[in-house]
This record gives structure tokens, C-alpha cells and sequence, in this order.
């Protein structure tokens, strides 16, 4: 308080405000020029290491104690329903039980049919057949070879894929193709025709056919959206009473599968029915939070050199990189852990959570907020509908896998200065089902027109409706988006077929030789319905989708096996080289 001194005489006020001394550094008055006993710090100098702590600030106090136990009540329930694909009107009819402990989402939502992995794929499987017959002491348990033997491709072209035709020349000299057997297994339910009926045979069939499906389920709904190049699929799982929170993931494509990939919904149900599991932990004793770099609270102790905070560059507007520093430099001795360990795929919830201090207090803690009210929401999920969410996922996925090269890759992009949009297959399965690169086929055959003879021509300069783009280009053609009137115009791309035009004057479309460009494999492709992507999925820089064999392990030590699809940002815009109603010498024809 400010004392305040009354003159009668005068009838005046005095103020006197009180003062306060600081100091902000110390400076050292040596007697001597050697400087080498002061900073050795030596523990004869108690003076200096007093000094020292006080400018830590070591003897300054706020009267709050430590914390030293930690109780928590909580909810969790677990993943129960999958559901591939986008949401209907009525998904619980065609959902699917999922028990996270069996498998992870990722194999679940990626997997392709083997049948896709290509023929060579199936002779592996055939071969891997005869291993299992052999070790069982069954070689001559299958006498209908022919019913299940590999059928030669009509052509193979051995300029383009060499390494096919090399396999395809094997194969023909004996061997059974596994796609074919694992068909007459499912169908038969063990024992196929012409397999034999020895003791064990069955379930070696079965073991081979769970080993062929990569030890996936045999039925399931396909996650892939055409329309968009990327995965979508649900799941759900029961609060009791018939209710359920529905994990929602709508755009998965990078092959990296977390809890920030879903969000939470109300609506439609998967028809989930598992109860709430109540968990009450015992007091548990928190710990510091550590990281490597931390600045150290004592002086006697050294940071960790491999992490140096003081190289992080921050402009006035990079919050994400100041926030950082501000955590690392100033307040990260304010964090403390506990460990929780929940059973993988479940929904978990805080009920309750009390703390106890090294006084005895015990104060309860609720979510973390601003002034304002704004919770905290790290590690949180969101609502669709935009509510806040107070659940954390522990999502069943897989923490690494092994990639194979790309089995089809396909680059889609904008090209200005044709105004189109372009499907380019770099990338696609040969007659075996290896890569085989595309530009080789186009340049052999090239989708341009070609003169065989120009001595009829007089003229110098020659008219021509448009210049040739390689047939591996496959356009993208803008289109209304069906279903809206015309008031909601929207645009989707329709890929289209590329034509290539013959000696003979006739043309021939070319089709997509791949699967990502597809929409029915059982059809051909001339009579598939057309492939329409949103218009929003092919931005500036170009998007690329490539089909990859992935091989990963599971909780368990199961081996998992399976063919996965995903979607990377691609290099910017391409150019074609497309032009229309140009004029060209004749000298510069192709021919």
C-alpha cells in the first residue's frame, strides 16, 4: 500500500510509493586476470552456486505441491461392425462383425481379390499347393491336373513384355493354376473335384485356400471409390441399449491409416450392440513428460546435443514452429504422464480424473481451455456434424509394412494448354500380372495417323484437324454431373477411350490395359460403365495412384499379405502436346 503523509499546514497530500530492487543479471568484480576458477565452478565457491540458483530461479516458490497420484475412472468399448464403401440407407443389412484382435483395418479395407494379383500369382499359388501336398505325404492326392492346369495367353507380345513371355513359356510346360483351384475349393466348401479324397486332405485344401486369401475374410465389400481414387468405409461400436458411435473415414488414400483418418457421426447405424466397459485404474504415480533436446531445470545436468532447439528457424507468421519452441524452451517441465493401456480398437472415454499433491490435496481435473471456453482438442476426434468430441481411438492398424514396386501406376493431371484432363498409364500388369511399362507399347504403336505415300500431295502445307497424343494418354472429358438440375450445374470427368488409327483408315479404340482405370473387370471394357471422377479429384498439381503388394505382421505373428492401392500428389500440370486446325509442311508429316 502507498504511504500517504497529511500537511495541515498546507492541506496537501504526500505520496510515497514504496521501491523495489531488481536485478536482472550478475557481474563478477575478480581480483585477479585468471577467470579459469570462476568458471570451473568449483564446489569450494558456495557463494557462486547460490548465486547460480537464484537466477535459475530455484528459490523461488508458487506453494504448489507435486503431483504424486493420479486416479481415473473411464469408458471404453470396442470396434464391432465394418462396412465398406460409402454410406446408404440402410448399411446395417451389409455391414459385417469385426473383431480388431483378428485383423487390422488396413488389410480389411485394401485388399484386392487375388485373382488381380495376375497369373503368375496363380502358379505361385499352385506350386505353393504341391509344397503343402509333398510335406504331408500327399504328392499324389491330386489326379484332375487338367481341370486346374495353367491356360497359355493367346499372344504375348515379347517386345513389350519380355519378362511375361519368359514366364509364360514356363508355365506352359506343366503347372497348375491356383486361381482355378482356390475357385473349386470355395465352391466346393474342401474337397474339389478331381483332388482326391485322402485322410487330411480337406484341411490341407482349407489351410491352403486361408493362405491364398492372405488369411482375409472371403466376403468383403469393396472400400475403392471410383469416383474418387481413394477408399471409404465405416465402423461402429456399441454404447449398449442398441446404440453405437460411428467412426466414419471418407477419404483414406495415403496408405496410413491413424485415428485422424475417422470422424464420429450419429448416423446411419451399423446395427453395433457391444456394451460399455467401465475401468476404473488404480493410483498411479506420474511422471515427467521427457523428449530429446528438453532444456535441463538444473545446472549441474547437459541437454541432449543431437537435438539443438536453437537452429529452429520461426518467421512472426510459422505459429506451428513458435508454438514449439514456446513448449520446448518455456513450459516443458509442466507436463506430466501417466500410462493407460486399452485393448486395441476401442472408443475411450474420461469420466473422471483427480489428482493428489505432495500437500495432500486432491483436485479434480477437467478439460483444458482457454479463457473463452474453447477446449483443448488434441488427439481428439471430430464430429461430422461439427459437435465437439471428447473420445480417443486406438485404432487397430498396423505400425510398419513392407512395399513392394508399383504393379500399375497411373499419373492424372491438367493440361492448359489443350484445356483437357489426362489419365496416363505408366504403369500396368502385363500378361503375367509384372509391370510392364506403357510408354514401350505406345511407341511401338503409335495412336498417330500415318502417311505411307506422299506423292500425291502437291500442296506445301497440309491441313490437319489435330496432332497425335500417345495412346497411353487417356482423356478425361468434362460432363454434366448427373442427377442435378440445371441450376446446380456440376462438372465430373468421364475417362475416355483413346483411338488409334490403322493403315487401313479404319480407327480402334484403346481401352485402359490396367485395373485402376476400370469400373467392372467381369465386362469388357467396352462395355463397362464409364469411369466418371469428381472433378475436385484431378487438382493443379496432379494426383498418382499406384497398386502396390504389401506384407506386414499382427499382433498375433500373422503373416499378412495383400495388394493395396494408394494416392500420392503428383509434379504440377503435364503437356500433350495436343493442338487442333493446324497447318503443317509436308515435309514434317509422319510417315
Amino acid at each position: 500500500m502507498p504511504l500517504i503523509v497529511k500537511n495541515a499546514a498546507f492541506a496537501t497530500a504526500l505520496v510515497v510509493k514504496p521501491s523495489l530492487t531488481v536485478w536482472s543479471r550478475l557481474e563478477v568484480q575478480p581480483t585477479t586476470s585468471d577467470y579459469a576458477p570462476a568458471l570451473a565452478a568449483g564446489i569450494a565457491d558456495p557463494l557462486w552456486m547460490l548465486a547460480r540458483q537464484w537466477q535459475f530461479g530455484e528459490f523461488g516458490a508458487e506453494d504448489a505441491g507435486s503431483p504424486i497420484a493420479v486416479k481415473l475412472k473411464a469408458e471404453e468399448a470396442g470396434l464391432a461392425r465394418y462396412f465398406a464403401g460409402p454410406l446408404g440407407r440402410d448399411p446395417a443389412s451389409e455391414a459385417t462383425d469385426y473383431d480388431p484382435v483378428d485383423q487390422p483395418l488396413e488389410t480389411l479395407v485394401e485388399a484386392e481379390s487375388p485373382e488381380l494379383a495376375g497369373p503368375l500369382a496363380g502358379v505361385w499359388a499352385g506350386q505353393q499347393f504341391l509344397r503343402l501336398l509333398v510335406a504331408a505325404g500327399l504328392s499324389d492326392g491330386i489326379s484332375g491336373v487338367a481341370d486346374y492346369a495353367f491356360a497359355e495367353p493367346a499372344a504375348v507380345d515379347r517386345d513389350v513384355d519380355a519378362q511375361g513371355a519368359d514366364w509364360v513359356e514356363l508355365a506352359a510346360l506343366g503347372t497348375i493354376d491356383g486361381h482355378k483351384l482356390a475357385a473349386a475349393i470355395a465352391k466346393a466348401g474342401g474337397l474339389p473335384q478331381g483332388v482326391g479324397n485322402q485322410a487330411g486332405l480337406k484341411e490341407l485344401c482349407l489351410e491352403w485356400l486361408d493362405w491364398y486369401r492372405g488369411g482375409l475374410p472371403p466376403e468383403r465389400g469393396s472400400a475403392w471409390l471410383a469416383n474418387r481414387l481413394e477408399y471409404g468405409f465405416a465402423a461402429s461400436t456399441g454404447k449398449g441399449a442398441g446404440k453405437e458411435d460411428l467412426l466414419v473415414a471418407e477419404e483414406y488414400a495415403d496408405g496410413k491409416l491413424d485415428w485422424y483418418s475417422f470422424d464420429l457421426a450419429d448416423a446411419p447405424s451399423l446395427g453395433g450392440t457391444r456394451t460399455v466397459r467401465e475401468i476404473k485404474f488404480n493410483p498411479m504415480l506420474p511422471t515427467s513428460a521427457h523428449f530429446g533436446g528438453m532444456p535441463s531445470d538444473r545446472f549441474w545436468a547437459f541437454e541432449d546435443g543431437k537435438v539443438n532447439l536453437a537452429q529452429v528457424s520461426a518467421g512472426p507468421t510459422d505459429i506451428g514452429r513458435l508454438l514449439m519452441l514456446e513448449f520446448a524452451l518455456a513450459f516443458s517441465n509442466d507436463w506430466f504422464v501417466i500410462p493407460v493401456e486399452l485393448p486395441i480398437g476401442s472408443l475411450f472415454r474420461i469420466k473422471e480424473f483427480t489428482v493428489t499433491d505432495t500437500f495432500g490435496v486432491t483436485s479434480p481435473v477437467g478439460r483444458a481451455s482457454d479463457a473463452a471456453g474453447v477446449a483443448w482438442r488434441m488427439f481428439e476426434l471430430s464430429r461430422i456434424e461439427g459437435a465437439r468430441s471428447d473420445a480417443f481411438l486406438l485404432a487397430p492398424v498396423i505400425d510398419a509394412r513392407l512395399e513392394g514396386d508399383p504393379l500399375e501406376d497411373v499419373a492424372l493431371f491438367r493440361d492448359e494448354m489443350a484445356n483437357m484432363a489426362w489419365a496416363v498409364e505408366r504403369k500396368v500388369p502385363g500378361v503375367m500380372g509384372l509391370p510392364v511399362d506403357r510408354y514401350q507399347e505406345a511407341a511401338k504403336r503409335s495412336a498417330a495417323q500415318q502417311f505411307a505415300d506422299l506423292s500425291d500431295v502437291t500442296a506445301e502445307l497440309v491441313y490437319r484437324v489435330s496432332t497425335s497424343v500417345p495412346e497411353h494418354w487417356l482423356p478425361l472429358v468434362p460432363i454434366p454431373k448427373g442427377d442435378r438440375p440445371l441450376a446446380e450445374f456440376g462438372i465430373e470427368l468421364e475417362r475416355r477411350a483413346m483411338l488409334r488409327h490403322l493403315d487401313d483408315g479404319s480407327i480402334e479404340p484403346i481401352y485402359p490395359h490396367g485395373v485402376l482405370l476400370r469400373t467392372d473387370l467381369t465386362k469388357n471394357p467396352a462395355d463397362e460403365p464409364a469411369q466418371r471422377l469428381e472433378d475436385e479429384e484431378v487438382p493443379r498439381e496432379g494426383v498418382v495412384v499406384t497398386r502396390k503388394a504389401q506384407f506386414a505382421r499382427w499382433i498375433g505373428g500373422e503373416r499378412l499379405h495383400w495388394i493395396g492401392r494408394n494416392k500420392t500428389h503428383g509434379k504440377g500440370e503435364g503437356a500433350s502436346g495436343l493442338r487442333h486446325d493446324i497447318r503443317v509442311r509436308k515435309d514434317q508429316l509422319p510417315s
